[in-house]
C-alpha cells in the first residue's frame, strides 16, 4: 500500500506546515523522529563531556587514548609440576633480563597449556601479564618451554620449544646484569619472513627482548691515543680502518650470536675506535688560524650521514638482505682505510719526543703552550696537573649524564604523545640537518674567539640543550617540538666541532692526543648511564616528563663547571709569565756578565779616557 501525503492549508503555530500520513508514511515519520530525538540526546551527552582541566587530568586520558605502538609487555614466568634444575635457572635467567617487566611464579603449578589454559588465563589476569613462558620437563618433552601471548586475558597464540646449550648468566664473567639489559635476537635465514610458524616465533621473541649498545667506540679512545702517541696518526688510523674493515666483513659470514660478539662487538668497535681518535686531532697538525672551521666541516659529514645512512640502511637490507648489507658497508670501511694514508706525520710521536728534534718539525712550537716531558709510562697521566684541562675533563662528562637523555630517548616519547599520522622521523632529521648547520656556523665564530674563551661556546651549548630538553615535555603540538629539536640540533653542533680546537689550546698539539683520548673515555660513562637512568624512570613514573626535566639539569651544571676555565687558564699564564720573566733577567744579567768578562780590552781603553 502506497502512502501519500495531503497538505493541510492552515499553518501550525510553530509555522511549519501540517502533513497527514497514511499507511507506510506514518511508520517512516515516526522512525524519524525516533532518529532525531536519539540525535538530539547524543549530541546533549556530548555537551555534558566534562573536558580535562588540568594538565595531569589531560595526560591520564591520553594514556587511555586508543595508541599506533603498544606500551612496553608485561610478562609472567610459571614452572611446572615436573620443571628440572635446568628449566627453573632458563626461567630465572629470562626473568633476570625481563625485569622490571616480569612477575615470577616459584612455586610449581600443574598445568597442560596446550589441553587447559584457565590457569594461564587467570595468572595473567592476576598479574595484569600479556606475555607468559610455562617450562615443564618430561620424557616425551624434556627440557620444554612454552611462550605465548595474551589478548584480553585469553590466550592469542602460543608456541613449544626446547632447550639446547644452554649457558647461564651465572656461568658467564661479570655477569652481574643490570635491570632493563637486553639481549641481542639475530634470525638467520628467510625462514623467519617466509614461513608462517617461523615468523610467529619471530614476532613471539621480538615481543620478549630488544637491544641498546652505545659507548664502546669512546671507550677504547684512550687507548687509541696512546698508540697516536707513539706510532703517528696515519699508523693508528690506517691499523684501525684496516681492523674495523676486516670485522665487519668477518661479521657478514657469520650465522650465530656467538662469533658477532667478538667480530661486531669487539673487532669491529676497536677498529673505528683507532680510526675515529687520530681523525680529531690531525687537524691541529695543519691549521691553527681556522682549526674551528675545518673541524665543523670535518665533523658536519657525520651529520649528513645521519641523516642519510639509515635510507640507505632500510633500502639495502629489504632488497639484498643483512649480511649483503654488511658487505656493502664495509665499502666505507676500505675508504676509510684509503683516506687515512692522506694523514702525513707533520707533528713528531713520542719516539721523535725522546730522540730530541731530529727530523722534528718545530712548526708547532708556537701553538704548544707548555710542554710536558716525556711520559714514562704509556698515558701522560701529567696532563692532569694542568688545572684548567682537569676542571674541563670533569665538566664535560657531568654535563653529557643528561646530554644524550633526548637523543635516545625522543622517539619512543613522541610515538607516546603523537599517537596521530605525522612523519614522527622529521625530529631526527631536523636534529641532524641544524646539527651539521651548527657545526659549521660555530666552528668559524670558535676562529674568532681568542685562547681558551672558546669554552664560552661550549658553556652556551650547554645551557641550550639542558633548557631545550627541559621544554620537550612542555610541546603540546608537534610543531612546537619540532623548533626545540632545531634548536637543540644547532648547539649540538656547537658542542662537538670546537671540542679539538679547546683540547690545543688547553694543552697544546704535543700533548692533545692523550687529552682528546681521556675526555673521550671519560665521556663513554655518561653515555652508557644516562638513557638507562632515564628509562627507568620512564618505567616507574609512566611518563617521559619527570626524565627530561631531570635530564636537563646536568648540561646546566656542567655549563657552570666549565665557566671556570678562562679564570684557571689566565691565572696560571700569569703565574708562568712570572717565574718566565725572573728567568730570563736572570739569564740576561749573566749573559752582559760574561761579556764584560770576555772583553776586557775595550773597556781598558775606555777607562783610560776617562781618567
Amino acid at each position: 500500500m502506497m502512502g501519500r501525503f495531503q497538505e493541510v492549508t492552515p499553518r501550525s503555530s510553530s509555522g511549519f506546515r501540517l502533513f497527514r500520513a497514511t499507511g507506510v508514511t506514518r511508520v517512516t515519520a515516526l522512525c524519524t523522529c525516533v532518529f532525531l530525538v536519539r540525535v538530539a540526546v547524543a549530541m546533549d551527552a556530548l555537551d555534558r563531556v566534562v573536558k580535562p582541566k588540568t594538565k595531569r587530568a589531560k595526560r591520564f586520558l591520553e594514556k587511555r587514548e586508543p595508541k599506533l605502538s603498544e606500551n612496553v609487555k608485561n610478562a609472567m614466568l610459571i614452572k611446572g609440576g615436573n620443571a628440572n634444575l635446568l628449566v627453573t635457572q632458563v626461567l630465572r635467567d629470562v626473568y633476570a633480563l625481563k625485569k622490571p617487566y616480569g612477575v615470577l611464579y616459584k612455586k610449581k603449578n600443574i598445568t597442560r597449556p596446550f589441553e587447559d589454559q584457565t590457569s594461564l588465563e587467570f595468572f595473567s589476569k592476576k598479574s595484569d601479564c600479556s606475555l607468559f613462558m610455562f617450562g615443564s620437563h618430561n620424557k616425551k618433552r624434556p627440557n620444554n618451554l612454552v611462550i605465548g601471548r595474551m589478548y584480553d586475558y585469553h590466550v592469542l597464540d602460543m608456541i613449544e620449544l626446547g632447550i639446547e646449550k644452554f649457558v647461564s648468566l651465572k656461568d658467564i664473567k661479570n655477569s652481574k646484569c643490570p635491570e632493563g639489559t637486553k639481549p641481542m635476537l639475530i634470525f638467520a635465514g628467510d625462514d623467519f619472513d617466509v614461513t608462517e610458524d617461523y615468523r610467529r616465533l619471530k614476532n613471539l621473541l621480538i615481543a620478549w627482548v630488544s637491544s641498546l649498545s652505545m659507548g664502546m667506540i669512546f671507550f677504547c679512545c684512550p687507548i687509541a691515543s696512546v698508540f697516536t702517541d707513539m706510532f703517528g696518526c696515519q699508523k693508528t688510523a690506517v691499523v684501525g680502518a684496516a681492523v674495523g674493515f676486516i670485522g665487519l666483513l668477518s661479521s657478514s659470514f657469520v650465522s650465530s650470536i656467538e662469533p658477532l660478539y667478538l667480530t661486531y662487538g669487539i673487532i669491529f668497535a676497536c677498529g673505528c675506535s683507532f680510526a675515529y681518535q687520530p681523525s680529531l686531532v690531525i687537524l691541529g697538525h695543519y691549521f691553527k688560524k681556522r682549526l674551528g672551521l675545518v673541524n665543523g666541516i670535518v665533523t658536519a659529514g657525520s651529520s649528513i650521514f645521519t641523516i642519510l645512512l639509515p635510507f640507505l640502511l632500510r633500502v639495502l637490507t629489504d632488497t639484498v638482505g643483512l649480511f649483503h648489507t654488511l658487505r656493502v658497508l664495509c665499502i666505507f670501511m676500505f675508504v676509510l682505510f684509503l683516506a687515512s694514508f692522506t694523514y702525513r706525520p707533520l707533528a713528531p710521536s713520542a719516539k721523535d719526543k725522546e730522540g730530541g728534534t731530529k727530523g722534528g718539525n718545530n712548526r708547532f712550537s708556537l701553538f704548544s703552550r707548555r710542554k710536558f716531558s716525556p711520559p714514562k709510562k704509556f698515558f701522560n697521566f701529567a696532563l692532569f696537573k694542568v688545572t684548567a684541562y682537569a676542571v674541563w675533563a670533569v665538566g664535560i662528562p657531568l654535563a653529557l649524564f643528561g646530554y644524550f637523555v633526548p637523543y635516545v630517548h625522543l622517539m619512543k616519547y613522541v610515538n607516546e604523545r603523537f599517537q596521530d599520522g605525522k612523519n614522527k622521523e622529521v625530529v631526527l632529521m631536523c636534529i641532524g640537518i641544524t646539527s651539521g648547520v651548527g657545526r659549521l656556523l660555530f666552528g668559524r665564530i670558535a676562529d674568532y674567539m681568542p685562547g681558551v674563551k672558546k669554552v664560552y661556546l661550549q658553556v652556551l651549548s650547554f645551557f641550550f640543550i639542558g633548557l631545550m630538553s627541559m621544554m620537550i615535555p612542555l610541546c603540546g603540538v608537534f610543531g612546537a617540538l619540532i623548533a626545540v629539536c632545531l634548536i637543540m640540533g644547532l648547539f649540538d653542533g656547537c658542542f662537538i666541532s670546537i671540542m679539538a680546537p679547546i683540547a690545543f689550546e688547553l694543552v697544546g698539539a704535543q700533548d692533545v692526543s692523550q687529552a682528546i683520548g681521556f675526555l673521550l673515555g671519560f665521556m663513554s660513562i655518561p653515555m652508557t648511564v644516562g638513557p638507562p637512568i632515564a628509562g627507568l624512570l620512564r618505567d616507574k613514573l609512566g611518563s617521559y616528563d619527570v626524565a627530561f626535566y631531570l635530564a636537563g639539569i646536568p648540561p646546566l651544571i656542567g655549563g657552570a663547571v666549565l665557566c671556570f676555565i678562562p679564570w684557571i687558564h689566565s691565572k696560571k699564564q700569569r703565574e708562568i709569565g712570572k717565574t718566565t720573566g725572573g728567568e730570563k733577567m736572570e739569564k740576561m744579567l749573566e749573559n752582559q756578565n760574561s761579556l764584560l768578562s770576555s772583553s776586557p780590552g775595550i773597556f781598558k781603553k775606555e777607562s783610560d779616557s776617562v781618567i
